[in-house]
């Protein structure tokens, strides 16, 4: 008994020892409980929250991810391999000017590329390329992360695929469904086509700037190169310009595309792509533009003649397909460009002293038409359309001058209230009858024609619009009326509205190029040709099959007699050598407008100097010498040279004035006729 009684019971021994003691009689203090560290436990709970957060955003991004690639289930991915062609345009010299509805492209293939540029397109827009699959989790999280910080979207994040995903399906936005749709599309791209055919499809579509689609344009129109012949700096800067095609553009910026051009280089080198020693050499080196000022004005003008005809084709035949076709347009290239170019270095001499051209450049343009067909050959809106495309041969109307003064004698002359032989008076005028710009002074003491004007008195009409005498015509326009000269300028195709003030006889009614232009047109070949779109003659499709043919009968009725036609050809009769043309220039008060018009055996032409902000070109810049030379080179016209001042006894002078009032009897009833009474005299 005395052993058990001193035997312990296990169970409770076990028991005793979780309490600290065994048996009854133990003495020792309790032993500390173990437990695991602090930081152990923290780690191991911030873990397990990490990886069921983990599993819960996949498990949601996988969810987003079949939702949206279901919800793109019905986008046509085989339209990522559709090139339109466009259309051809062949111009009346049978000269391939480009192509529209394909933004003019040269289509390129991945062999042509050569391994410098596919290193600089990754570096610059996607390292990661040829590793994902069309979508960069990483880049995506990064630009989310920055757009979350800016409050907005800074960075886009998109993959090459995706920007092609979002070029060929027009994704535009920049809000989270569209980035999500684009990402589903890119998926669906890169199950279907290789990398290497993604790459070709993407640099075939793409913008690089200053009129560029696709990389074989781009080449061509920054260094006039196959893309096989770029070199690694040229490459390095191409790729440069993707992100930021229009500002980086080396013809809109040489500074920024040279920036672009070195960040793409330092990234070749970061990305291992390039060794120092490479890097080093190629931010050395000199990537300039073969581009001259003459081919930068002439490849503008190739621009400009493709967008007008692009514009005519959509609203004259938006039916007619296009793709595949040829169209052959009356319009000749070389000559479009030879007048942009006289046109610019013109107006970069006659700017050279002048202070305005910091702050505003001088501009001008210029229309030429067939004299046989009346169709457009050059229509030149702008001195560099690369730079400004607005276009000022029909979006201006200025104020025409005493280049109107044709269209008043052939309406007075076609209203048979005067004639050639007529006497009008060439002498004072207030100016408050005609204020021209102002409200005061003497009309007619200068001429747009002649600085050195002097009144003559009595005058031919004839004469007096050969000199524009500015008081003769005025006086005429009186007779005439302002009511029959509206009248009239509707009758010969003008639309834009004359001036409710006796001005307007002088030319202070604004007008476009383009009207004036046509209007010349009909003084030289009795007849109205429309100054609408019609350059588009033919149109072929792709089968060679002509779905569209101009009429080749140009004749209608003469508009106006041939008596008006022939007296008006005779006071702009010009002779040069052996051959015969006729002119008008014109300026505006305040010589904010030099124009000149005339016609040869074969052209009609237009031109026009001035500032888009109304503002003086400069002083006495009269349009016989500021925008005739342009016609003088273009068209073999003799220098310009004022007229002799008339003989001294049929002047009148200015201390004549008062004794020629007294004694001047009219011979006619015109002469000296003016709404007003007599002859006045300003205060």
């Amino acid at each position: 008994m005395s052993r058990d009684k001193d035997r312990t019971d296990p169970e409770k021994e076990k028991v005793d020892e979780d309490r600290g003691e065994i048996g009854s009689e133990a003495k020792t203090p309790p032993k500390a409980r173990k437990t695991r560290p602090f930081l152990v436990s923290t780690s191991l709970f911030l873990i397990s929250f990490v990886f069921y957060v983990a599993v819960a955003i996949a498990s949601l991004g996988a969810g987003v991810a079949w939702h949206y690639l279901d919800a793109t289930d019905h986008f046509d991915i085989s339209k990522v391999e559709d090139q339109d062609l466009g259309a051809a345009v062949t111009d009346s010299q049978g000269l391939v000017v480009g192509r529209i509805g394909n933004e003019n492209r040269i289509f390129i293939q991945r062999s042509d590329l050569p391994d410098h540029f596919v290193d600089a397109l990754i570096a610059a827009e996607d390292q990661l390329y040829f590793f994902h699959p069309g979508v960069d989790p990483k880049g995506s999280l990064r630009a989310a992360w920055r757009n979350y910080r800016a409050s907005g979207i800074e960075e886009g994040g998109s993959t090459l695929t995706q920007q092609l995903a979002r070029n060929v399906f027009e994704l535009e936005g920049r809000h989270m469904e569209r980035k999500l749709i684009e990402m589903a599309v890119a998926l669906r791209i890169e199950l279907r086509y290789t990398k290497d055919e993604i790459l070709e499809h993407y640099l075939n579509r793409i913008y690089f700037g200053s009129g560029f689609y696709g990389l074989g344009s781009a080449a061509k129109g920054y260094f006039d190169k196959s893309v096989n012949e770029l070199t690694l700096e040229e490459s390095a800067m191409i790729c440069g310009l993707i992100r930021s095609p229009s500002k980086s553009s080396p013809f809109a910026s040489q500074e920024l595309a040279m920036n672009a051009r070195n960040r793409t280089l330092d990234r070749m080198h970061a990305s291992g792509a390039l060794t120092s020693q490479e890097r080093k050499e190629a931010l050395a080196a000199k990537t300039k533009p073969v581009e001259t000022r003459s081919v930068h004005v002439s490849r503008g003008q190739r621009d400009s003649l493709l967008d007008r005809v692009h514009k005519e084709v959509e609203s004259r035949f938006p039916d007619v397909p296009t793709d595949g076709s040829t169209i052959h347009v009356s319009y000749d290239l070389r000559l479009q460009q030879k007048a942009a170019n006289l046109l610019d270095e013109h107006l970069t001499q006659i700017s050279k002293n002048s202070t305005k051209e910091k702050s505003e450049t001088l501009q001008g343009a210029v229309i030429i038409l067939s004299r046989k067909t009346g169709l457009p050959l050059a229509s030149v809106g702008s001195r560099d359309y690369l730079k400004t495309e607005y276009d000022r041969t029909i979006g201006m109307k200025r104020p025409a001058g005493s280049a109107f003064l044709p269209l008043l004698y052939a309406a007075a002359y076609e209203k048979e209230i005067a004639t050639p032989d007529t006497q009008l008076l060439d002498g004072p005028l207030d100016n408050r009858l005609v204020m021209l710009g102002g409200t005061e002074g003497v009309l007619g003491e200068w001429s747009t024609e002649n600085p050195e004007n002097t009144w003559e008195g009595p005058i031919r009409a004839a004469d007096a619009l050969t000199k524009s005498k500015n008081a003769a015509s005025a006086r005429l326009g009186f007779t005439l009326g302002l009511n029959s000269l509206t009248n009239f300028i509707r009758q010969i195709g003008i639309k834009s509205d004359l001036r409710d003030r006796s001005g307007a006889f002088l030319g202070a009614s604004e007008m476009s190029l383009s009207e004036l232009t046509h209007a010349y047109a009909l003084l030289a070949e009795n007849r109205i040709i429309p100054a609408e779109d019609n350059a588009v003659r033919q149109i072929v499709d792709h089968t060679g099959a002509a779905v569209f043919e101009a009429p080749h009968d140009t004749g209608s009725v003469p508009l106006l007699a041939d008596s008006t036609i022939q007296t008006i050809q005779d006071s702009l009769r010009k002779e040069n050598r052996e051959s015969v043309f006729y002119e008008k220039s014109g300026t505006t008060a305040g010589y904010t407008d030099a124009w000149h018009f005339g016609f040869n055996d074969t052209c009609i032409w237009g031109i026009w100097i001035g500032r888009d902000r109304f503002s003086s070109i400069a002083p006495r810049a009269f349009g016989n010498l500021y925008a005739r030379p342009v016609a003088e080179k273009l068209f073999d016209l003799p220098p310009f040279e004022f007229p002799p001042p008339p003989i001294p006894e049929e002047t009148l002078t200015k201390r004549q004035r008062p004794e020629f009032e007294k004694q001047y009897k009219p011979p006619s009833p015109l002469i000296g006729k003016d709404p007003f009474g007599t002859l006045q005299m300003a205060n």
